[in-house]
């Protein structure tokens, strides 16, 4: 099995940080109006280059700034309860892949501070290029995974529209950025409330 998680919302609580970051990125950068929470609760495709155009910045320089301000900070977000003990159960039996909008080396460094970085096979992130769907498929092929033995971990609409273009199982997580009503208008094939219901969904106690 292939189990690809969002990481931002999903494994760590970061929206405080994410938000803090972006709205430095753009301070920084100059123009358009700074990033709200809910531009990350209402994006249908929640990425950087996407916020930017929201917040009518350039994206490729907002995206870049952002990029190295999490390259800079040595603040971690904590992860969400439970969730070190479902990849730590996952990464025993199956394949364990994030799939982030941010970039490897914060991710890396939040799952060593939290002795994690064995459970990862591996992490593409915002600097890869290619969609989401794209680097999901990229990992099934990667790891000879069919795709009704995958699934897609996410917290927002467009985690779950690009693991369906994929053609993996759904997941929509709604501990994180986006709303229980946002994310049913992606139709996925679960909507769970509680890491401890995931847990329950891949039967690890």
């Amino acid at each position: 099995m292939l189990v690809n998680f969002d990481f931002d919302g999903v494994i760590a609580d970061s929206a405080d940080s994410v938000l803090e970051l972006t709205r430095r990125a753009q301070s920084e950068i100059g123009g358009g109006r700074a990033p709200t929470r809910d531009d990350l609760r209402t994006l249908e495709n929640l990425t950087f280059p996407d916020l930017a155009e929201a917040i009518e910045v350039d994206p490729a320089l907002f995206t870049e700034r952002v990029f190295e301000l999490q390259n800079d900070t040595t603040e971690s977000p904590d992860l969400f309860p439970a969730m070190p003990d479902l990849l730590r159960s996952l990464a025993h039996a199956h394949s364990v892949v994030i799939i982030t909008s941010s970039v490897e080396s914060q991710v890396r460094e939040i799952l060593r501070q939290n002795n994690l970085e064995d459970t990862v096979s591996s992490i593409c992130d915002g600097k890869m290029p290619g969609s989401k769907s794209d680097k999901i498929i990229n990992m099934l092929e990667q790891f000879s995974i069919a795709r009704d033995e995958a699934y897609m971990i996410g917290d927002a609409r467009s985690d779950i529209r690009e693991g369906k273009r994929a053609g993996v199982k759904t997941i929509a997580v709604t501990w994180g950025y986006q709303s229980r009503e946002n994310l049913m208008l992606e139709s996925p094939d679960f909507i769970i409330d509680s890491p401890q219901e995931l847990c329950a969904l891949f039967n690890i106690k």
